[in-house]
């Protein structure tokens, strides 16, 4: 519930069409939409890190493929 909350938080903030589902004990969903992808991205980066600190007490570091 706290990485569910934590996303659903990130998302309201952001502005943009998205939503955040728990659809098992061991798997989250995270949807969103909209045009520029710059917004969407930033959001996924938040999100990841947000759950990375939640979930294992964790940096946010994000990954290699990620990097601009």
């Amino acid at each position: 519930d706290a990485l569910v909350d934590a996303a659903r938080a990130l998302a309201d903030a952001s502005g943009l069409v998205c939503g955040t589902s728990a659809l098992h004990a061991r798997v989250i969903v995270l949807r969103a939409l909209g045009g520029p992808v710059e917004p969407l991205m930033q959001l996924l980066i938040a999100v990841r890190a947000s759950w990375r600190r939640v979930a294992w007490d964790l940096a946010a570091a994000p990954p290699r493929i990620w990097q601009t």
